[in-house]
């Protein structure tokens, strides 16, 4: 058994990566995060977020993780900034000069959060990943070629190109509840639905997917390294279409195809 985790590839530049945080009585800094291409992992962007806040302020220390939750009840995915060592009360603050989208990471984009010694914890499904609420139903590589058939101004073949391999992965995904599938249902947290991720992640976008073989209550836990950096075909792209299990269940399946990489 394993479940599904995708995580969109969150590139940051010196556009988008400001972030803004205030550490007890001291005034609003600006946290500049490095420059690079991020997944909502511990050991990624939780990681640099840690490091850029205690560097641009020096106080606090930090943790910042995640919570990856198949109950669709909970958040899909949870940010958590909780205060390791130190006193300082601490807040992540939006004020107009922070570039870094909030939402990826599950937190306000309109309004602070509380200034104390509390953690700071996500209040809606971090946008940047989606988690799914049971097993994979498919998850296999297959492999194809780059085909073209360029063609006459009168519509006549001139010939057919097979060029590049090609290797891509059907994954399919069953028994997922509405909540964790339709934007129309979850208007509370869209963020947790597969749909808002294929939106944000998706033509010209990338994402890994991921597996979990535990679960520890609803949580998983053991995230294991991707498959790697993976493309939506168009078809799974310009048809969102998940199939109802029965008459009056909120439970679907859908299938899903994307391309891995491409080789010369």
């Amino acid at each position: 058994m394993s479940y599904p985790v995708f995580m969109g590839a969150i590139v940051l530049t010196s556009a988008n990566n400001r972030m803004r945080v205030k550490e007890g009585a001291g005034a609003v800094t600006s946290v500049d995060l490095t420059p690079g291409t991020y997944y909502l992992r511990d050991t990624s962007l939780g990681a640099e977020v840690e490091n850029a806040i205690f560097n641009a302020l020096g106080t606090n220390t930090y943790t910042f993780t995640f919570v990856y939750d198949i109950d669709p009840a909970n958040l899909g995915i949870k940010a958590s900034l909780a205060r390791q060592t130190g006193s300082a009360d601490f807040s992540i603050v939006v004020d107009g000069s922070e570039t870094f989208d909030y939402s990826l990471i599950g937190f306000s984009t309109s309004a602070s959060t509380a200034h104390n010694g509390s953690d700071k914890v996500s209040t809606t499904s971090c946008a940047g990943g989606w988690v799914g609420t049971d097993i994979y139903r498919e998850r296999e590589p297959f492999g194809e070629r780059v085909v073209s058939v360029p063609r006459k101004a009168n519509g006549g073949v001139v010939g057919v190109s097979r060029t590049a391999h090609m290797t891509s992965w059907a994954l399919g995904l069953s028994f997922l509840h509405e909540d964790r599938a339709l934007l129309k249902i979850n208007t509370s947290d869209p963020n947790a639905t597969l749909e808002a991720f294929l939106r944000r992640f998706g033509a010209g976008a990338a994402f890994e997917a991921y597996e979990s073989l535990t679960v520890s209550g609803t949580q998983l836990t053991g995230v294991s390294s991707s498959f790697g950096v993976m493309h939506w075909s168009e078809d799974s792209l310009s048809s969102f279409r998940p199939r109802r299990i029965g008459p009056g269940v909120p439970l679907y399946d859908i299938d899903l195809v994307a391309h891995q990489q491409v080789a010369s």
